[in-house]
């Protein structure tokens, strides 16, 4: 397994109409790195993980609505990130 560099963090709630151009701008970025994208969703009720789906990311989610703040979703991923270098897009 190859040491990831640069872990890209998108914190997400029901961004369905900008997801797909965030995370294609994070694979763009990321192409020189060995790297991994991270998509933190705050329960989005609208097509935002579906739309992520179809990427190379990992999604991970809040399990109640009650953990849910701004500062709690960099904060789980980071948890999940295996990166040297965190880059966090808000």
């Amino acid at each position: 397994m190859e040491d990831i560099e640069v872990t890209f963090i998108i914190k997400a709630l029901n961004e369905e109409e900008n997801i797909a151009a965030c995370i294609e701008s994070c694979i763009r970025e990321a192409e020189p790195y060995t790297s991994e994208i991270i998509l933190v969703d705050s329960l989005s009720v609208d097509k935002t993980v579906e739309i992520a789906k179809q990427y190379p990311v990992r999604i991970v989610q809040f399990e109640n609505q009650s953990d849910v703040s701004c500062g709690a979703a960099p904060q789980l991923g980071y948890q999940y990130s295996k990166g040297e270098y965190i880059y966090l897009l808000d």
